[in-house]
């Protein structure tokens, strides 16, 4: 009996034991299940944290870009190509540059809804306040640090573009840039013709009606100012490029007539002209900018007209016919032909194949400045592998950079060529601003 009894006693200490190790494993898993809750808690704010920052990033890039292209409006405008007039537009009434990168914050109301940005008193945003989504920006406009954020003479060509992004999380980002004037990226145009490279062939043509001139818009333009007829690079060259002065008096740059108005470049044209990779990057950063981006089969009805010039990349061959009128920026890599009677207004960059002739009769006009490169290597085409590698086609070796250019005027009829500032800045007017050193806060 008593032994009964003791079993009885054992079996409910046992059942006893085991509701306890039931209770604990069941807290445990209750602490694991909570712990790993908590963990996805914490993962999923994490990654929506991190999303919404870079919705800001992006958002506040977007503010750079469009900040970007409203600069080059209201460049536009003010009908300059200096910069002292948007930047004293952007200081506002008080005529100072109040805004600071480092203290410029959103405002949100109860909603979550950003309502401004504060830091930057009465200046004049680039870019207002807008909204996007669950997100807003704003862009401004400073001076460059070089000179001072805080100044408003712009004298190295360059600006600062800030944009801030929120979003409603309260997740934020500031980013700046630098941008260039289009004229800061291409170098100036030295003469009315450029011929970049050795032994470059160059004949003026036979008709005594042309007129090839370095004076401005043909002595219409500024006072006083003309620049060489043709330039070069080398006087070996400058003795190439003379032999094709047929006609001298149709030669004239200021007092200067005939072989007088063909120069050696070498000591005075800006060093980027003379340096093969830099062209061949000047070629990639104007293709992306280009209103006009096409090859030997875009029809000319697409390029710019004075008054509505644009920036024309065309891959391969151009040819402008009898009564074609065209303005703005011209980049050709292959051959530009002129037949007949065509007009172009603005500067004409022959990269590539650096080939350009004339032919036909009646009246064309050149107005602007033009530059020829060949930097295509053997194959003939910009773009590859052995470009700016010489005859040999190797990178490395002696013989790389450029190639002979072709510059040739055939038939009869007047053919123009004049340096002309105001229709060179007309097509920079059109140009976007270049972004470089950019920064995020």
């Amino acid at each position: 009996m008593s032994e009964m009894i003791e079993d009885g006693r054992n079996a409910a200490e046992q059942h006893g034991s085991g509701l306890v190790i039931s209770i604990f494993v069941l807290a445990l898993l209750s602490v694991m299940g909570i712990a790993l809750l908590f963990v996805a808690q914490v993962d999923l704010k994490g990654g929506k944290y991190d999303l919404d920052s870079k919705r800001a990033f992006y958002l506040a890039e977007a503010g750079l870009q469009r900040g970007r292209e409203q600069l080059r409006l209201n460049n536009i405008a003010s009908g300059t190509l200096g910069l002292d007039d948007e930047l004293a537009a952007a200081a506002g009434g008080d005529v100072t540059m109040d805004f600071d990168a480092t203290t410029v914050r959103p405002v949100y109301d109860s909603n979550g809804k950003v309502t401004s940005f504060t830091g930057f008193n009465d200046d004049v945003p680039l870019i207002p306040l807008a909204q996007l989504g669950d997100g807003w920006y704003s862009s401004y406009l400073t001076n460059d640090p070089a000179e001072g954020a805080g100044t408003l003479t712009d004298g190295n060509m360059k600006l600062t573009i800030t944009s801030i992004a929120a979003m409603r999380d309260g997740s934020s980002e500031l980013l700046e840039t630098i941008v260039l004037r289009p004229d800061e990226v291409v170098p100036p145009f030295p003469a009315s013709i450029t011929l970049l490279g050795p032994t470059p062939v160059f004949d003026g043509g036979e008709a005594a009606a042309k007129n090839l001139t370095g004076n401005d818009c043909g002595g219409f333009g500024i006072p006083g100012l003309s620049v060489p007829v043709v330039g070069t690079i080398g006087t070996d060259e400058e003795a190439d490029a003379e032999l094709g002065v047929k006609k001298p008096w149709t030669f004239t740059s200021g007092p200067y007539t005939g072989v007088d108005t063909v120069e050696d470049l070498q000591s005075t044209i800006d060093s980027r002209w003379q340096q093969c990779m830099y062209l061949t990057e000047l070629a990639f950063k104007l293709r992306d900018v280009a209103d006009v981006l096409g090859d030997s089969s875009t029809p000319t009805s697409l390029f710019g007209t004075p008054g509505d010039e644009k920036i024309v990349f065309i891959d391969g061959d151009v040819a402008l016919g009898n009564g074609y009128v065209g303005a703005g920026f011209l980049f050709v890599t292959g051959t530009l032909r002129f037949h007949g009677t065509p007009q172009w207004y603005g500067p004409v960059v022959l990269i590539g194949k650096g080939e350009f002739i004339r032919s036909g009769g009646g009246n064309s006009i050149l107005s602007g400045a033009a530059i020829l490169a060949d930097v295509a290597g053997p194959d003939r085409q910009i773009f590859t592998s052995d470009d700016c590698s010489g005859p040999d086609g190797v990178l490395g070796t002696s013989d790389d950079g450029y190639e002979s250019v072709y510059w040739e005027v055939q038939g009869a009829g007047v053919h123009d060529v004049q340096y002309c500032v105001a229709d060179i800045e007309a097509a920079f007017l059109r140009m976007p601003f270049f972004a470089r050193d950019f920064r995020q806060r």
